[in-house]
């Protein structure tokens, strides 16, 4: 009876999907309910879905905490309530091209720091995000991460001298360009946004 019973369940079920009318992907999880309108049905479920767009063409989907911080960027005028600072450094040529670095640098002493006196811990968490998109608009790269921050609350003091930082490296051709970097503290909701025009001027071939 338990072996009919255990094939009975294995072979005998339904499988039920549904498209969600998502108006905003913002990255949020939105939680899911499923219940049986009639006795003697068990149900499996997931808890919830992650509100992500669909994949783009080369089967990259963003990540969800990438979605905020480009409704930032999309925001007019530009936020301002979290200090950062962001340049490209120029580093050099190379056969295909010249050599930059997009640099984000955060102050830990502008995030919301959460101390938790009964672990004897702080914590912070930011996320950033750098875009760097040629005259016509066009992405050329994108640099993103998840930054949380943890310590003892004993090295507080001496951690709110140092900085959270993004550092990336990018190939591209001569031409003009444009940084947009946006910068959000999970903790507190502020937000922070520059756009920064750049050029990147054609090889000297001297050292």
């Amino acid at each position: 009876k338990p072996l009919e019973r255990m094939l009975q369940d294995m072979t005998t079920y339904y499988q039920a999907s549904y498209t969600p009318a998502i108006k905003e992907y913002d990255g949020t999880f939105r939680s899911v309910s499923v219940e049986p309108l009639r006795v003697g049905l068990r149900i499996r479920s997931q808890t919830g879905y992650l509100a992500l767009p669909p994949r783009a063409g080369d089967g990259m989907a963003p990540q969800a905490f990438e979605l905020p911080l480009k409704k930032i960027l999309s925001a007019t005028p530009l936020p301002a309530d979290q200090a950062f600072q962001a340049a490209i450094l120029h580093m050099g040529d190379s056969p295909d091209g010249n050599i930059n670095t997009v640099a984000i640098e955060v102050p830990f002493s502008s995030v919301d720091i959460r101390e938790d006196s009964s672990s004897n811990l702080y914590s912070a968490h930011l996320s950033l995000l750098a875009e760097i998109k040629d005259k016509t608009g066009a992405l050329i790269e994108q640099f993103s991460e998840d930054i949380p921050r943890r310590g003892a609350l004993r090295n507080l003091d001496a951690a709110r001298s140092d900085a959270i930082t993004l550092q990336r490296h990018f190939v591209a051709p001569p031409g003009r360009y444009v940084l947009e970097a946006a910068v959000l503290d999970d903790n507190s909701g502020k937000a922070g946004a520059q756009r920064i025009p750049f050029e990147i001027q054609a090889g000297t071939g001297m050292p």
